[in-house]
């Protein structure tokens, strides 16, 4: 996809100084400068074709809280098992090498939402609500795409974990006026920061060595109108139309914010336009969604 990638780099472009200003900030937050150690050792395993199970099980037991996630989303709905998950090896079984190393990276992202400051929580519950929403559409496609989406759809705001530490006061005031829906958030992003977090989350998804459909979607999230003129794979256009998708039904929802945003358009947006998902479908995912979150969110904690 590289040579696709060259042409997707004319989509909202910022000046060589933002981008230095992005590498300064990332360089002095050296704890998301790459991905924690037990994240990367299992992406090695799981992209080594000579693993085993056992050969992950070692590197997953050496951190309890992802033994822990693991368990709770082997027991989950998301897999619907009649008989309990009990052990580590049965539940390296159930979920798969590829969606625990996606598990392992979300873990290790949603960990650096981790803190007292109200925003922070509004950011977490976002990020997991729109993994959860977005897993829940992604169904009505293909099976690869249900997987990558659900990936890319917990890390879509990455880059909003890095602003909030680097730049608290200037992304609190953003995220509180994009609480209008009339309010263009990367617009007042690029006047406020001369960049947005979609560049900030795409450059860091790209240091943790990513998967492509993840990283491009990190990126691109926002700009499906103009990918869906160029040559990308139908798959990673359908991932990111899925994932600002689910981002819409959270903002209408009121996941991440302070209340619902009702005037926040879903039905005729570029997402539901490209889907072609039934209306009547869409309207059972606003409720479908809100139970969804409420039932599932706490797998994530």
């Amino acid at each position: 996809m590289k040579e696709i990638f060259d042409f997707f780099a004319e989509i909202n472009t910022i000046s060589e100084e933002s981008r230095k200003e992005i590498g300064r900030i990332i360089e002095a937050t050296p704890e998301i400068k790459q991905l924690p150690m037990v994240a990367r050792k299992i992406m090695a395993v799981v992209e080594n074709p000579k693993s085993t199970a056992g050969d992950l099980e070692k590197i997953i037991t050496s951190d309890q809280a992802l033994t822990t996630r693991l368990l709770k989303i082997a027991n989950s709905s998301f897999y619907g098992l009649l008989r309990k998950v009990n052990t580590l090896q049965r539940a390296i079984l159930v979920i798969g090498f590829k969606q625990i190393k996606d598990i392992a990276i979300s873990n290790a992202a949603l960990n650096l939402y981790r803190s007292s400051d109200p925003l922070s929580q509004k950011l977490w519950e976002h990020a997991v609500g729109n993994a959860i929403a977005t897993r829940m559409i992604s169904l009505e496609f293909d099976r690869t795409e249900a997987d990558e989406a659900f990936i890319a759809g917990l890390l879509h705001d990455l880059g909003k974990v890095v602003l909030i530490r680097a730049k608290p006061e200037e992304t609190k005031a953003i995220w509180k006026a994009t609480h209008d829906a009339k309010v263009d958030q990367l617009e007042m992003e690029m006047e406020t920061l001369g960049f947005s977090h979609t560049h900030m989350g795409g450059e860091l998804a790209h240091m943790w060595n990513l998967p492509e459909v993840t990283e491009y979607t990190v990126r691109y999230h926002h700009h499906l109108r103009e990918i869906l003129w160029t040559e990308a794979p139908m798959e990673l256009k359908t991932v990111i139309a899925i994932v600002g998708l689910a981002d819409r039904y959270c903002r209408y929802l009121g996941i991440g914010f302070d209340h619902p945003i009702k005037e926040t358009e879903i039905f005729g947006s570029p997402e539901a336009e490209f889907l072609k998902i039934p209306k009547g479908r869409m309207e059972e995912y606003i409720e479908e969604i809100k139970l969804a979150f409420y039932a599932e969110s706490q797998i994530f904690r």
